[in-house]
């Protein structure tokens, strides 16, 4: 049985009083009311232990959120409705935070972060409803010191400097439903127009394979640095509103940013630009016949996201664009053959407006639009349909000279002031397109679209 403080109290004042009736002599030794505040003393020092608030140096507070959808799909031919997270790094989660002061202006604290992860949007396709299945997945580990004067030092598995730089600007409320990452419809099959029907008529490469981030080997379409990895980091205090920061990590990479926030006018500002680095994997050289599809590339990228929001209308607009230089990275050209990858870039903009009609919070409305061009890192000509103007070039001397995913998109966010939570419901279309050079001969595959129709809500804690 658990008792509170006070009931404490009462129950030690009454063992004293009937201590003092039945031998006063020794209840005088005690010291009188220095035994209640002893006892005091004493609660406080269990509480101050207890998991909920730390202990009586660093204190504790746990956050997080559950976010969960209904997702909605159709290729163009087959058609399906899944229960899915928002996926990883914007998934469901629980975060333990702990801080505690090594003297005035210097403290130290932790970070630990945990996935809870089912069903993920960005890892389901038309065959799999699970994804990658229930998992934990720890995001973040990491302990940092952060000084008032000379700004903050963190080392673990963590954020690097560069990671969703270009996202972070958007505080329009709909950061988590919309950004230009490929969350909903990465993992789906290519259908190729002109093709079978049904599972027949799927390619094995995905959509997320014309939006290939090489630097970290993902087809996420955008954030090409956008995973936590073991790295140390440095973010200067803030400026006049410009805060720079930098990191390094494992199996190498490097990387800086440099962020802003201001407001003028009635308009709120905040922007962000980054470059990362990752090198020192090997070198390929393709004429040697060494190149393989899983060659590691070093590779360079940009990234930049800007957003302006004028406060008495809730008018907003954002917009952020990457590039990555790549070298030595190959795909498959068919039948054994290889071929280097192109440079790629890939921008998104969205607008809308932010406004509070309703006392249960603010609503936000909008339009998005993005646009990845020759990401296709991940496209392999073996994994084509047959039958198919692309099929048809890959059996030999096919060049792959270009792709191009382009998203639109509308949505609605309601936030729900009293219980910490929103509500949404949003349509993406994802169409595809691969061109090639066929022995002299130009040509194009089209691809149907993907329409994913989502209806989620998310609580924080």
């Amino acid at each position: 049985m658990v008792l509170n403080k006070h009931m404490m109290v009462l129950a030690a004042s009454a063992i004293f009083i009937g201590g003092s009736a039945l031998a006063p002599a020794k209840a005088a030794d005690i010291g009188g009311g220095d035994c209640c505040a002893e006892l005091d003393d004493r609660i406080a020092e269990l509480e101050s232990t207890a998991v909920r608030k730390g202990n009586r140096k660093v204190s504790l507070s746990v956050t997080g959120f559950v976010a969960r959808e209904l997702y909605i799909w159709d290729d163009g031919d087959l058609s399906d409705a899944y229960i899915v997270d928002t996926s990883t790094t914007l998934g469901t989660h629980f975060k333990f935070s702990g801080k505690a002061q090594v003297k005035p202006g210097l403290e130290a604290g932790f970070v630990q972060h945990i996935e809870v992860l089912t069903s993920e949007s960005i890892f389901v396709d038309q065959t799999n409803d699970e994804g990658l299945g229930s998992r934990l997945n720890t995001l973040e580990a990491y302990w940092f010191l952060n000084s008032d004067r000379f700004g903050r030092l963190a080392v673990g598995q963590q954020s690097q400097a560069s990671d969703n730089a270009a996202i972070l600007p958007d505080f329009s409320g709909s950061l988590v439903q919309s950004n230009w990452v490929l969350f909903d419809g990465a993992s789906f099959f290519l259908r190729p127009e002109g093709g079978p029907k049904g599972t027949a008529g799927l390619e094995t490469n995905r959509i997320g394979s014309l939006g290939f981030c090489n630097q970290i080997g993902a087809g996420i379409g955008a954030d090409c640095n956008g995973l936590p990895t073991d790295s140390v980091r440095y973010d200067t205090p803030a400026f006049g509103g410009f805060i720079f920061s930098t990191s390094w990590g494992e199996n190498d990479f490097f990387d800086a940013a440099i962020r802003y926030s201001g407001e003028w006018n009635s308009v709120k500002f905040k922007a962000a630009a980054a470059y990362s680095w990752g090198g020192d994997r090997g070198s390929v050289d393709i004429d040697s016949g060494a190149a393989t599809i899983s060659s590691s590339p070093d590779s360079e990228y940009f990234q930049i996201g800007a957003m302006a929001m004028h406060t008495p209308t809730g008018l907003f607009l954002y917009g952020a664009y990457g590039q990555e230089t790549v070298e030595d990275a190959f795909i498959g050209t068919g039948g054994g053959t290889f071929q280097a990858v192109d440079d790629n870039d890939h921008y998104f903009v969205k607008a809308g407006l932010r406004k509070q009609w309703s006392p249960m919070g603010h609503t936000v409305l909008y339009g998005e639009y993005g646009q990845y061009n020759d990401a296709f890192g991940g496209f392999n000509c073996d994994n084509t349909v047959g039958g198919t103007a692309i099929s048809n070039a890959c059996t030999g001397g096919v060049e792959i000279t270009g792709s191009e995913i382009q998203r639109i998109g509308l949505g609605v966010v309601q936030e729900i002031d009293s219980a910490a939570m929103s509500v949404w419901a949003k349509w993406v279309q994802l169409e595809s397109e691969v061109e090639f050079n066929d022995a002299g001969a130009g040509g194009k595959q089209d691809y149907e679209s993907l329409n994913s129709f989502l209806v989620g809500a998310m609580i924080s804690f």
